[in-house]
């Protein structure tokens, strides 16, 4: 008995593919915001930073949640997630819409407590070395840097040159589409954050804008992401994959409509690779998810 065999990604026909991915969550398992806390406070040598950042992210992480909860998303607590049935995108980006207002909001109370002040490039250098990649995903940017493939990061974390000091041995030319931290005459931060990356739908945006600008080539656009603000990116992608789903992104996906489809699984399945894998379509209502970057990997490079 002979297994089935297909081609990676790669190797197939007019479909070279262009990686974008997030950082927090998917690449690293610590949270940004926490690493960057963690070096205000090694900074200043007080720990009331800390305090502090645990009650912004608390409010936040509530103001959201009930975003969420109006919509009977989850249901009640210990109750199983409902199901949406059919694909709603509209109603989907109508949430991601709500929220956008309640995380802008939460940055400007993280500009206020000034959290992020006097934080200088050597401090953010060893901030980053805190940000160990998770099992995997330094060989995936070595294969990356092997085969010349395109790659770009778009994230919500609030400081891209710490997300380049993370990538600086393995992808040191990577192109990071993000938040940033500005400096003072002094070469400190100012504590202020200049935004550009926000939200779900700021993502969205960008993600649509490096895309359009592969129209004339023949690019596959593989979006990889991990949690919820990635979503939208995943369904716009013609190739979405999530690494470990987290459930709050798995029980939005089920409620909209959305297919989480095990790679290994839909490759197998698929007789006509890669025509029904790779939609080529925006806003397709199947996801493809993995366990690990290894998965990624062989899918697009094989083995």
């Amino acid at each position: 008995m002979t297994s089935k065999t297909y081609d990676p990604l790669s190797k197939v026909t007019d479909l070279k593919p262009s990686i974008f991915l997030e950082c927090d969550g998917t690449c690293v398992s610590k949270d940004s915001a926490s690493i960057l806390v963690q070096a205000r406070v090694d900074q200043s040598l007080d720990s009331t930073w800390e305090t502090q950042w645990q009650a912004l992210s608390e409010k936040s992480g509530t103001e959201i949640a009930n975003c969420l909860n109006r919509e009977k998303i989850f249901g009640v607590i210990g109750e199983k997630m409902a199901s949406g049935g059919e694909f709603k995108y509209e109603k989907l980006r109508t949430i991601f819409e709500d929220i956008a207002i309640l995380e802008k909001e939460a940055i400007t109370r993280v500009e206020r407590s000034k959290l992020l002040e006097n934080l200088s490039s050597e401090n953010l250098k060893a901030a980053a070395l805190k940000m160990e990649l998770r099992s995997g995903c330094e060989r995936f940017f070595q294969k990356i840097e092997e085969k010349h493939t395109p790659v770009q990061i778009i994230s919500s974390s609030w400081c891209g040159e710490l997300i380049r000091f993370v990538f600086s041995s393995s992808c040191p030319e990577i192109n990071v589409h993000s938040n940033e931290l500005p400096y003072d005459e002094v070469s400190v931060t100012t504590g202020d954050i200049e935004r550009h990356v926000e939200s779900a739908l700021d993502k969205l945006k960008l993600f649509r804008e490096e895309m359009g600008k592969m129209s004339e080539t023949k690019h596959t656009a593989v979006f990889i992401g991990s949690n919820m603000p990635d979503l939208l990116c995943l369904i716009e992608a013609d190739i979405g994959i999530v690494i470990s789903p987290s459930p709050v992104l798995t029980g939005m996906a089920k409620h909209f409509g959305v297919s989480l489809v095990p790679l290994l699984t839909a490759l197998l399945k698929d007789k006509d690779w890669p025509g029904s894998l790779c939609h080529g379509k925006r806003q397709s209502s199947v996801i493809y998810t993995v366990s690990c970057w290894a998965e990624i990997q062989v899918f697009i490079w094989g083995r």
